[in-house]
């Protein structure tokens, strides 16, 4: 009740503020509260034009700041707890999708806006699903001066991060590292995808420009849910686009990708749950393969072999199980089978 506020968080604020106005050109805007806020100062989907109405998209997550240098902080940097530096894994943890928690299935954009020139710039995150096949790094910075490599061709056998020694980063010294990768992961994330200004929306040729940034958002979105529907299904692999022009929809035929394989179960990727989670999809492609008239990319008992391998081992007992568990369900009286 001093009636005084803290200089900074007043420019935060406004900072957050003009992002989601901005946004609201594109997207339907929800900012998330502050008594709310985890990390995302912003969630909503992309508005396409529908005749006279507005049609929902592709949802997609900011985390605005108005500071360059914050927005660009690593993740998991030491943080002052009881008077000693401790090492911020949960904040990687939380990032990259790592147990105890769960991966976010919405993308995420990292947005500086600049409150002077009146604009907004995204950055997207795509790449960062390159360092969660890592294991556990300990710290993860986002570099958007360097170009994501395009393995496939002009960077073939560049690697899509860097890996730094902590002494090296921190030469004063430094925490000791919870068990996992003690590295910095730098990832290259290049430069903006998007930028919109005050301006920009009360240009001649708005409405045009509107439509190309919804297209160019899209494409950004659908590779980034990508990324985050192979982390939810423990999928080793990340995609990313390894070029671009600024407010321009990519080419999806650019779309990179990169996969991974681990020595260890224990880090989250145990090949029978890889293909316990892949096997429907690929059966999927394969079978449309063949109602193509295309032949068939798979042997026969891939096919054959159900993903429920206790079905097939006794398909009796399974019943009778199945069976048991719907006769002692609460509502069961209120469901008929098939």
């Amino acid at each position: 009740m001093s009636g005084l506020r803290p200089r900074n968080p007043q420019i935060g604020d406004r900072a957050e503020y003009l992002g989601t106005f901005l946004l609201s050109w594109l997207a339907q805007a929800i900012p998330i509260p502050r008594q709310e806020d985890y990390g995302v100062d912003f969630r909503g989907g992309l508005l396409w034009e529908d005749g006279q109405s507005m049609r929902i998209g592709r949802r997609f997550a900011v985390q605005f700041k108005s500071n360059k240098q914050t927005l660009f902080e690593p993740v998991g940097k030491p943080v002052k707890r009881r008077g000693k530096k401790e090492w911020n894994e949960k904040r990687v943890r939380w990032l990259l999708g790592r147990p105890p928690h769960v991966v976010d299935p919405t993308p995420l954009f990292l947005g500086h806006v600049d409150v002077t020139a009146g604009s907004l710039t995204l950055y997207s995150t795509a790449p960062m699903w390159n360092a969660r096949w890592l294991g556990f790094p300990t710290e993860v910075a986002f570099d958007p001066t360097i170009w994501p490599p395009a393995p496939s061709g002009l960077d073939i056998g560049k690697h899509p991060l860097r890996l730094d020694d902590l002494n090296v980063v921190y030469p004063k010294g430094f925490p000791n590292p919870a068990p996992g990768l003690a590295k910095r992961v730098t990832v290259p994330i290049g430069p903006p995808v998007v930028e919109l200004s005050i301006s920009t929306a009360a240009a001649p040729n708005a409405s045009q420009l509107r439509e190309q940034i919804v297209r160019c958002l899209d494409e950004w979105i659908q590779v980034d849910t990508l990324n985050r529907l192979a982390a939810m299904l423990e999928v080793p692999v990340c995609f990313w686009h390894a070029g671009w022009m600024l407010n321009e929809p990519p080419d999806p035929r650019h779309r990179e990708s990169n996969s991974y394989a681990s020595t260890d179960p224990s880090q989250g990727l145990p090949a029978a749950e890889v293909e316990h989670n892949l096997r429907p999809f690929v059966q999927a492609w394969d079978r449309t393969r063949q109602a193509q008239g295309q032949p068939s990319m798979l042997r026969p008992e891939f096919h054959q072999n159900s993903m429920l391998a206790f079905a097939m081992s006794n398909p009796a007992a399974r019943a009778a199980a199945v069976d048991t568990l719907r006769k002692s369900h609460p509502s069961t009286s209120a469901v008929k089978a098939p």
